[in-house]
């Protein structure tokens, strides 16, 4: 009887581990575009529809629960099933997520505490996608922290925002959180208010926002304690403000294709020489340049050989020329993957010999590879970077697994 037992349950096992061994070995693939949020992550798939993992507390991964995940789950339109679809763009933020349809319409879910979502109904949160009120067609969009901002596609180029204003971050020229969406306004000497035009790209931080303009200049607003506006003062702005180089002479920063803010500082990237210069809070070496001993309110020199850049809460994360991956800045969730907890005041070149694109959260980063494939690194704790773990810290990029059921 013992050795039946013994028998059976050797092949029971055997069986269990036949069947589950495929799936944890599988991977995400067929992902054409990754983004790292707060505490969770999302990727648009070639396909057109998008899946997200992590912390679903709000039900900021769309697939109609409240469960957090740590593998990737395709975001629904609704309880019947049917996958959101037609995606050219997914936006993962702090407790909520935000994507673009083909037909140019913006659309967002989760956490809606103070409008984050953008559908005039703030206080109601969503696990399935809803319409942000905006009656233009809509390029493109960028959401960090509780706030967000979309790029029209109009002849004028401006840019609508909603969510936390409690430090002029909209644009608006006020301090009122907006639960639907606003225009961004220059606010002139004069008192009055002319619409920001010529947008080319749009970045939302925290607490701040920069774009860049069609003359490749760099506007920033919103919250500037440690100098993140780069218009060389420490005063917060509702409004656009040019970033400007050091020396007195307010000359604006120009030849600017990028531009990335979060946290307390920003970042941006030069066309003809791809370099990259950073402004505002160095605290953790987030700059990239040593000579920053704690703050700059006025860009300075990083790196050359730069195609994109992203910024975290206390780090940075640039894709090189070569399409190696390089970070730095505070790393106490290994979010430089460079295998340490140790900051770094220099950029780091993580083991990633080639990525396709990248996207910096706050605590953790994730990088598409040339195999459509997705890795993530950095902080593990409610299951963003995808891997079937929940671990508080993950230094090496870790391989998203494939999508759950």
């Amino acid at each position: 009887m013992d050795f039946l037992i013994r028998s059976c349950t050797t092949a029971l096992l055997a069986a269990m581990l036949a069947l589950s061994a495929p799936y944890a070995d599988a991977v995400m693939n067929n992902a054409a575009q990754v983004s790292a949020g707060l505490t969770h992550s999302c990727a648009l798939l070639t396909n057109g529809t998008a899946a997200c993992w992590g912390d679903d507390s709000s039900g900021q991964l769309g697939d109609g629960t409240f469960a957090t995940r740590s593998f990737p789950e395709l975001v629904n339109w609704s309880r019947t099933g049917e996958r959101m679809d037609h995606l050219v763009q997914i936006v993962a933020a702090s407790g909520f997520t935000c994507a673009v349809r083909d037909d140019e319409t913006a659309w967002c879910w989760g956490q809606n505490g103070v409008g984050k979502l953008g559908n005039g109904k703030a206080g109601i949160d969503e696990r399935y996608p809803v319409q942000v009120s905006i009656d233009k067609p809509v390029k493109g969009i960028s959401a960090v922290g509780e706030s967000a901002c979309a790029l029209l596609d109009t002849p004028q180029r401006s840019l609508r925002c909603w969510g936390s204003n409690d430090d002029g971050q909209l644009g608006d020229g006020t301090k009122i959180d907006r639960a639907a969406p606003v225009d961004v306004v220059i606010t002139e000497r004069d008192g009055s208010r002319n619409l920001l035009t010529d947008v080319k790209q749009i970045s939302m931080g925290t607490d701040h926002a920069c774009a860049t303009l069609v003359d490749s200049t760099v506007a920033c607003w919103g919250f500037n304690w440690t100098g993140e506006l780069g218009n060389g003062t420490f005063t917060d702005n509702q409004s656009p403000t040019a970033v400007i180089i050091a020396g007195g002479s307010y000359t604006k920063l120009s030849g600017i294709t990028q531009v990335t803010a979060n946290g307390l500082h920003s970042c941006a990237k030069f066309a003809s020489t791809w370099q990259l210069a950073c402004w505002g809070n160095n605290s953790q070496g987030q700059l990239g340049n040593p000579a920053v001993t704690s703050v700059t309110a006025s860009p300075v020199g990083v790196v050359v050989g730069v195609q994109s850049v992203g910024a975290g809460s206390e780090s940075t994360c640039a894709l090189l020329a070569d399409y190696r991956v390089a970070c730095w800045g505070g790393n106490s969730y290994g979010q430089l993957g460079d295998g340490t907890t140790t900051g770094s005041r220099t950029p780091l070149i993580l083991p990633i010999t080639r990525a396709a694109s990248l996207s910096v959260g706050n605590y953790h980063a994730c990088a598409v590879l040339p195999d459509t494939t997705v890795e993530c690194w950095g902080r593990g704790r409610e299951g963003q970077l995808g891997n079937g773990l929940f671990d508080e810290k993950k230094s090496t990029p870790q391989r998203v697994h494939d999508i759950d059921g």
